[in-house]
């Protein structure tokens, strides 16, 4: 095997643990191997929220917009909440295009204890396989290019085994539909042989938890000596990609920002990066484009809830994070564009990385640095970046193994009423059934929303304001030649 695109030294530790007996069992078995190279899949990519919504926010109300500014409106804030404005009853035929589903198939855990800062409440899963599939069938479709962003999660979804990941199992079903499957995993159970199904079923991406490159730390966020099987995980699915010759799926780090690790991020993002693959085979032009250029990227979530108070970081050492720990990461980061060769008329700045940004630089917060590590303190992340209403919510769902439907990954922390349950209703039904409950938001729920959905919010309204701001000047120019 060749594994000349990873830094020498990565290269060496992979080739030696292709030779292991363990996935010489998989790649010494002829059969095996052609069985998945036949049944492989490809994820077929996803459309960004922040044109989907706006495009059916435009559908909806464009040309009601229209007639208010030909009418001589021109404040704003009046046309944006008239744009914005989801129907407290969706019109006959129409329904929300779904972008985002995430689907928390179980709480059960193979980590025993649990990381030390799992503040997951159990919830019975109560929900059938039937009614899985039925929920990823109800959003996805045949058009390619359309199908949302599945998010599958727990607990530890590997432990679903093939029902998550086998020739019948939910990531083939949902990729097979157009959508793209992101899996948020432990990666412990990450053997050779989940690894390549993994692979094959189309997997879109994996998010990895990984809080700190020294392994005392790592394994002791994690309860239990972990590190090793953490890692080994990674391997596996770095090998599997191209024992099958693709780039899926893409791996992401969840890294949670506690007491024990906060200072060390830089460390973690160089032993990232001495791990990534350089390039991928073919790929020709900017990093930037190559389909891994995203791979083990790392997303850092300040710990949250009451029951973590003691491990997180005070006022005093998130800012010290903020002003002096985030520019270590982003010199290593200079220094790994400098040693892989990335011209210098390609290369980027750590704070334009896209999504693994910090949460402080990635979304604008309505406050002071002090004022939001001062919310970090306090367990409050996202209050000083939410929009005045969410754009978002009704083109999101997000379900408990107990069937629970809720609007976001954020309620179910929070815990407003649920929305419906799948066990006996449809996603998108339960999303219109709802849909006046959209003018609570955001409130006392939605102080802890996602870093991603405020930045999609966030994006959501500059699109609006935008499409605003043309037609403001084409009615302008349309009375005047009248």
């Amino acid at each position: 095997m060749d594994f000349s695109s990873y830094k020498p030294s990565h290269a060496e530790k992979l080739g030696a643990i292709a030779a292991s007996e363990e996935w010489q069992r998989w790649l010494d078995s002829d059969a095996a191997m052609a069985k998945l190279r036949d049944e492989l899949l490809t994820p077929p990519g996803h459309p960004l929220p922040q044109s989907v919504v706006p495009a059916q926010l435009e559908e909806l109300n464009g040309e009601r917009v229209k007639g208010l500014i030909a009418r001589g409106e021109r404040d704003e804030d009046v046309l944006l909440a008239a744009l914005s404005a989801w129907p407290t009853a969706w019109p006959e035929g129409q329904a929300p295009n779904i972008t985002f589903l995430g689907l928390n198939l179980t709480m059960a855990c193979n980590s025993d204890p649990r990381c030390v800062y799992c503040n997951q409440v159990w919830v019975e899963p109560t929900t059938p396989p039937a009614a899985w599939r039925r929920a990823i069938d109800s959003v996805t479709g045949t058009e390619p290019g359309r199908g949302p962003y599945i998010y599958i999660s727990g607990g530890e979804p590997l432990l679903m085994g093939d029902l998550l990941y086998g020739g019948d199992g939910l990531i083939r079903r949902a990729t097979g539909r157009n959508a793209d499957v992101n899996v948020n995993t432990n990666a412990t159970l990450i053997t050779p042989e989940v690894a390549l199904k993994l692979v094959a079923a189309g997997t879109a991406g994996l998010h990895i938890s990984l809080d700190a490159a020294d392994r005392e730390t790592q394994d002791e966020l994690a309860g239990a000596p972990r590190f090793d099987c953490i890692v080994a995980g990674i391997h596996n699915v770095q090998i599997a990609r191209d024992v099958l010759g693709v780039t899926h799926p893409v791996m992401h780090i969840n890294c949670v920002m506690t007491k024990l690790n906060v200072f060390q991020f830089p460390e973690l993002l160089r032993f990232l990066l001495d791990m990534k693959r350089l390039r991928s085979e073919g790929h020709e032009g900017p990093a930037r484009g190559d389909p891994l250029f995203r791979d083990l990227g790392v997303h850092l979530i300040p710990v949250g809830g009451e029951e973590n108070a003691a491990i997180r970081p005070s006022r005093g050492e998130f800012k010290r994070f903020f002003t002096e720990t985030w520019d270590r990461a982003c010199e290593v980061w200079d220094e790994h564009q400098s040693e892989v060769g990335t011209p210098e008329d390609e290369r980027i700045g750590f704070n334009d990385y896209g999504f693994f940004t910090s949460p402080y630089h990635r979304p604008q917060h309505a406050g002071s640095l002090d004022e939001y590590v001062a919310g970090l303190a306090s367990g409050v992340h996202s209050s000083l970046a939410l929009c005045e209403r969410c754009y978002v919510a009704p083109s999101q769902s997000y379900v408990f193994p107990d069937g629970s439907q809720y609007w976001c990954g954020a309620h179910t922390v929070s815990r407003p009423a649920p929305i419906g349950n799948i066990n006996d209703s449809d996603v998108l039904a339960n999303i219109r059934d709802n849909i006046a409950q959209l003018a609570q938001y955001p409130n006392e729920y939605c102080r802890n929303c996602a870093a991603a959905t405020v930045y999609i919010n966030q994006d959501t309204e500059k699109v609006l304001r935008k499409k605003i701001g043309e037609w403001v000047p084409e009615s302008d120019k349309e009375a005047a030649t009248a």
